[in-house]
């Protein structure tokens, strides 16, 4: 029923308006025919060469959104002088003059503020005095930004009205404007209604997985005013594999003492501790875990399969340097993984989750490393490889925030910067169908709903700024054998023994025999004037399946050998 609520809805809004709901998710198919569309001119970037390509712009019954494309990346929230100004009446002769438009409202996304130009007040403002969400929080040339319609400031509500203007400019000596003079005439369309989100509260069939990836604040849920509220967040959403950053002063087994009391008919509950702040519980065995950088890998068995869990806490703010050494450090830990050479051993085929806080601030090749395998220091942390079994991506989650057309994970109003989606789930695809997720905020429950879940208005702000993001996993495959890449680098010639025969002679490198669990039963390193190697010198076998990879120091080439 509710599925079918929410495909009517959008089908109204659609045959109504000529324009659906805008989404601020980083996916910008939305924007497409779906916005009013402006375009700048092209190479009028100026002294710093930012130069505003385009701008588009939605509403709904209660938000605008702004689109702006870019000639070059930037980080929207810090050291760049973006502006956007605001004319709420589409009149100059009220608010202050700028570009051309009577501006209600500035902003200055770099700096993070703004000032409401007001014919009674005039007062800087801030992200929370606007509602005021963004994304991304990485670098980009495109942007989406959303403001509330409706703004209350110092007991004075104003907002905008039918007719608007819009300008965007870059705030310094000879910056770029758009448009060059004047702002974009915008009419607001009251026949676009919010869209609600498909998520679904109940995890639904017994077979699916659901994971929870938290951060609770230092400890928070330990203080003794904050335990009920995250009791009655556990009860409700009822995780198998929780995963909680910044516990500091606590173990995972202080955690379970929690979870016994909000879920009492959860008979076994199984822990794993990785330091400074990564603890993991589980209602399926935790069967081995290892500590990368402060961040922690860990193998679940559920049933007959085996599930590689990445609970991670990279470096935050503008740490680009070791943030991006930590995920370099833990997708060379997963391509290792798969290629049976790390101490962490799956069978082929097993489900991989990454998830937690990973503080995505900074340049956008972080967030692509995670998902493409692009690892950036190849030199000390191995080659690029694709993470998924299958040869292709990582899948990103980024599920929406209940009820709202935002992904943010993580909302201080006390904090300059925006919301902003600090934590995530990847995940591979090849095992795992995402078929509900959610991010979880108990603010945006009517009352009577809070009644039915169990849970107070209060709830997620006060165990912390970091909302909980969760998702059901159906496990599509079992662990078993991967068609092997093509590759022209190398053949086996089984005559009269199994050899592998290099294309070119390789001087650095080696070859490594694997049995499909992923275990290294071989290693062979390559000498300058060699191009033929004999393969199972070492190994007794007989009518077995082999994964035989040619390590170098750019690639890893993979291939099934059957002896």
């Amino acid at each position: 029923m509710k599925i079918t609520f929410w495909v009517i809805t959008l089908v109204l809004c659609f045959f109504i308006s000529g324009q659906s709901q805008i989404f601020i998710d980083e996916n910008y198919s939305d924007w497409e025919n779906n916005a009013a569309s402006f375009s700048d001119v092209k190479g009028d970037g100026g002294n710093n060469g930012l130069d505003i390509e385009e701008v588009r712009i939605s509403n709904d019954e209660s938000r605008l959104f702004l689109y702006i494309k870019l000639n070059k990346e930037i980080n929207l929230q810090s050291n760049q002088n973006l502006s956007v100004a605001i004319d709420f009446d589409n009149n100059i002769n009220t608010g202050s003059i700028k570009n051309g438009v009577g501006a209600e409202l500035t902003f200055n996304f770099g700096d993070r503020i703004g000032q409401l130009f007001l014919p009674n007040l005039s007062t800087f403002v801030y992200h929370n005095h606007l509602g005021l969400v963004s994304a991304p929080t990485v670098t980009s040339k495109i942007f989406e930004i959303s403001i509330n319609r409706k703004i209350i400031i110092s007991n004075v509500t104003t907002g905008l009205q039918n007719n608007i203007k819009v300008a965007f400019y870059n705030d310094v000596s000879g910056g770029d404007k758009a448009p060059d003079t004047g702002g974009f005439n915008y009419t607001l369309n009251d026949n676009i209604f919010s869209a609600p989100n498909k998520y679904n509260f109940q995890k639904g069939d017994d077979d699916f997985l659901r994971v929870m990836s938290y951060n609770v604040l230092q400890d928070n849920i330990f203080i003794s005013e904050n335990t009920q509220a995250f009791k009655r967040i556990a009860h409700f959403i009822d995780p198998d594999i929780y995963g909680f950053c910044e516990i500091y002063d606590h173990k995972a087994l202080d955690v379970v003492s929690i979870l016994k009391s909000a879920l009492p008919n959860v008979t076994n509950w199984f822990t794993a501790d990785v330091n400074p702040d990564i603890r993991v519980v589980s209602k399926y065995p935790i069967t081995s875990y290892k500590a990368v950088d402060g961040n922690g890998l860990f193998v679940i068995k559920k049933e007959n399969t085996s599930i590689l869990f990445i609970m991670a806490h990279l470096p935050c703010c503008e740490n680009d340097e070791d943030r991006q050494n930590e995920i370099d450090k833990l997708m060379s830990f997963i391509r290792d993984i798969r290629y049976g050479i790390s101490s962490i051993q799956i069978p082929m085929n097993s489900p991989i989750i990454i998830a937690g806080d990973m503080n995505l601030v900074g340049y956008n090749s972080q967030l692509k490393s995670f998902i493409t395998g692009d690892i950036d220091n190849n030199s000390l942390y191995g080659p690029d490889f694709k993470p998924d079994w299958d040869n292709t991506y990582f899948t990103d989650l980024q599920p929406f925030v209940i009820k709202k057309p935002f992904c943010f994970t993580w909302n201080n109003g006390f904090s300059s910067y925006p919301p902003g989606r600090l934590d995530f789930m990847f995940y591979s695809d090849s095992q795992l169908n995402a078929v509900n997720a959610f991010t979880f905020d108990s603010q945006s429950l009517t009352a009577q709903e809070q009644a039915e879940a169990g849970v107070q208005f209060d709830d997620c702000t006060t165990v912390s700024d970091h909302l909980p993001i969760i998702s059901d996993f159906e496990i599509t495959s079992t662990t078993q054998t991967i068609e092997a890449e093509t590759n022209t680098v190398f053949r086996i010639n089984y005559h009269p023994e199994p050899r592998i025969i290099l294309s070119e002679e390789q001087t650095k490198g080696y070859i490594q025999i694997s049995n499909t669990l992923g275990h290294v039963i071989d290693r062979i390193k390559m000498q300058s004037d060699k191009k033929e190697y004999l393969l199972f010198e070492k190994v007794q076998t007989l009518n077995k399946i082999w994964l035989v990879s040619l390590v170098t120091q750019d690639k890893i080439y993979t291939q099934k050998v059957f002896y």
